[in-house]
């Protein structure tokens, strides 16, 4: 496989350069546009490079066309980094002179791009109106096949939304309008979408029929890459109807194809995907040679789900080998990286406005500090005498006493805000943390619905009071039950019942907590009206492990599978609900009202059965009261 670096993408760059300088602008900035096309997808950082220098050339040449498409291959570059908020305005500009030269078709692909960006960022409502307003380009620009790519694009969000139903009108809708122009890419591709759906439902014969089916159209045309992601779906499949051997075979097809094609995070999907299919054939020395190579492939193109994914089969590999110190090793590590990637869409747009938030109050503190600064001065200038001097020593001395002793005291309480009571004293003694195991926990996440609709009807600042007002309240309820707050990620909050010191009802005090919660965003609810925030709770039980992340603005965080389980529960949940696992349940239906919601799939989990708590049973009620 070639590897570009800096020095070769600069000649690339200076050549393509070059010739526009003798005058074949249009056509080397093509050639340029297709090589970064051709990158976007496993080496962002040179299609961007490229991309840039022919959005350069565009402009001294005033090159309209090509001016849209070096604006989409940069936004494609930094969708394809996960860079969303970047990619959005570089989508825009190229949607708008696309539109203003009524290339109507180049347009809707504008639509479709600015789809996927929206639906990263979280913007549900903007998903939906970019693929319909594609729609409405591809009639006027009379562009069958783009219409039928607009439909597949429509079914792959219905089906990220769990809109099943709609997923599949959407993929039958694209197979009709292609079967009917004998757009033999285009029933490839809703074959593909409708064995997809069906996967999705669990239907996995029914989804292998239309893998098949789209693999008898790859033997007739070429488009290797369509071929490869097929091959590893078909084998996903075999793998599911439980025929390893025909798993295997596909998987291995798979592998040879993406590095045919030099698709690295595919490749790492079906190296990985083997590796985990090796682990339940009870060949872990084989599945940790597949999983170790994956790894590497995913850390290369920063592909991070494929790297917690890769960890976690390194843990089931070695913990099948019975080497529990690497398999707990690569376990944490699994676990600190599934973590980071909860809600890293929202921590990115919320980030920005706190941002602009504190900028100006620094400012506000900066104008306020210069003023007292120049006022000091003013009144050093008065002092006169050596009496006066040495008054202001002494001053000086017992101010200096005094403010040491004070900031002590700011120090401990600001360690005591970030830090468990008993673990801010072990820290203080011994300068350092020891991780430790704790058994019996119970873990809650919570996440705020209308989030996005909030933010764009109010300014920053009235966002980042809204949130504060919510997580200030949540921390009282949070003291109330002696339940401890770990963190706060973007819009989201977890806490913890049970540790550091053991409390046999974590769980109860912990589903009380959670109530609470529910009953002061209703109250905020009825308040504020349509733009007010709502909530979904989850709720788990189980084992973590806790410790001190960092050496600079070090932070206190747990880790393990029930904090990630935790965290599926409230993705499952839904708008004023409190969704609770099997664990918590066991532990707590003598206390609440529970409604089981029957077996529910969570991502990374499989299916779980889930219950939602509706409200304390008589006695606790009366408990709660007394206390």
């Amino acid at each position: 496989m070639i590897r570009w670096g800096v020095i070769g993408l600069l000649l690339v760059v200076s050549m393509y350069s070059a010739s526009a300088a003798d005058g074949g602008d249009t056509a080397a900035i093509n050639k340029m546009l297709e090589r970064a096309y051709s990158l976007e997808r496993d080496k962002p950082d040179s299609a961007f490079l490229i991309a840039s220098e022919a959005l350069r050339m565009c402009v001294e040449s005033g090159y309209r066309e090509g001016l849209a498409k070096a604006n989409m291959r940069i936004a494609g570059a930094y969708y394809s980094k996960g860079e969303n908020a970047k990619a959005l305005p570089y989508a825009r500009d190229a949607f708008s002179i696309r539109s203003e030269l009524k290339l109507y078709s180049a347009a809707a692909g504008c639509c479709i791009l600015l789809s996927n960006i929206y639906a990263a960022l979280g913007r549900t409502d903007s998903v939906y109106y970019s693929l319909y307003h594609a729609l409405r380009l591809n009639e006027m620009g009379n562009d069958s096949v783009s219409m039928a790519s607009t439909y597949l694009s429509l079914g792959n969000v219905s089906e990220e939304y769990k809109e099943s139903k709609k997923a599949l009108e959407y993929y039958l809708q694209a197979n009709r309008i292609s079967t009917l122009i004998k757009d033999s890419a285009g029933i490839e591709l809703s074959y593909s979408g409708l064995g997809y759906h069906f996967y999705q439902e669990g239907n996995y014969s029914e989804a292998l029929k239309y893998f098949m089916k789209t693999d008898d159209i790859l033997q007739r045309i070429h488009y290797p890459y369509d071929n490869a992601k097929n091959l590893n779906n078909i084998a996903a499949c075999y793998e599911k109807l439980k025929d390893n051997k025909k798993a295997i075979y596909y998987y291995r097809q798979a592998v040879i194809a993406c590095e045919e094609q030099g698709m690295t995070a595919d490749l790492s999907l079906s190296l990985c995907n083997m590796g985990s299919l090796l682990v339940r054939e009870k060949r872990p020395d084989s599945a940790i040679v597949f999983f170790t190579k994956s790894l590497s492939l995913a850390e290369d193109v920063s592909y991070l789900p494929g790297v917690a994914k890769c960890y976690e089969g390194l843990s089931e590999a070695y913990a099948a080998k019975r080497d529990f110190e690497q398999a707990l090793l690569y376990h944490l590590q699994y676990s600190t990286i599934s973590d980071s990637l909860l809600n890293s869409d929202k921590i990115s747009s919320i980030s920005e406005m706190q941002t602009k938030y504190e900028t100006e109050k620094k400012q506000e503190q900066i104008a306020f500090l210069d003023k007292q600064t120049k006022s000091r001065a003013r009144q050093r200038n008065a002092f006169v005498g050596g009496s006066v001097v040495l008054a202001l020593l002494l001053m000086v001395v017992i101010w200096q006493r005094n403010k040491v002793k004070k900031e002590k005291g700011r120090s401990d309480k600001l360690l005591l805000n970030i830090l468990p009571a008993a673990v801010a004293e072990e820290l203080k003694e011994k300068g350092k943390v020891e991780a430790q195991l704790f058994d019996n926990v119970s873990v809650l996440f919570t996440d705020f619905k209308n989030f996005t609709a909030m933010c764009e009807h109010y300014t920053p600042e009235e966002v980042v009071a809204d949130l504060h007002t919510c997580f200030e309240a949540f921390d009282n309820i949070m003291g109330k039950y002696k339940i401890e707050k770990i963190k706060t990620v973007g819009d989201g909050y977890i806490a913890i019942s049970g540790l550091p010191n053991a409390n046999p009802h974590h769980a109860r005090d912990m589903v009380m907590a959670a109530i609470e919660i529910r009953e002061f965003m209703a109250g905020r609810k009825k308040e504020k009206g349509d733009y007010s925030l709502g909530i979904r709770i989850g709720i788990n039980s189980g084992k973590v492990i806790a410790g001190i992340v960092g050496v600079k603005k070090f932070a206190y965080d747990i880790w393990g599978d029930t904090v990630n389980t935790a965290a599926r529960m409230e993705q499952a949940s839904t708008e004023g609900k409190i969704n609770i696992s099997p664990t918590t349940y066991e532990l707590v239906k003598d206390d609440f009202i529970c409604t089981s919601r029957g077996e529910i799939e969570a991502k990374g989990k499989g299916m779980i059965n889930m219950y939602f708590v509706e409200n304390p049973c008589t006695h606790l009620k009366t408990l709660s009261s007394n206390s």
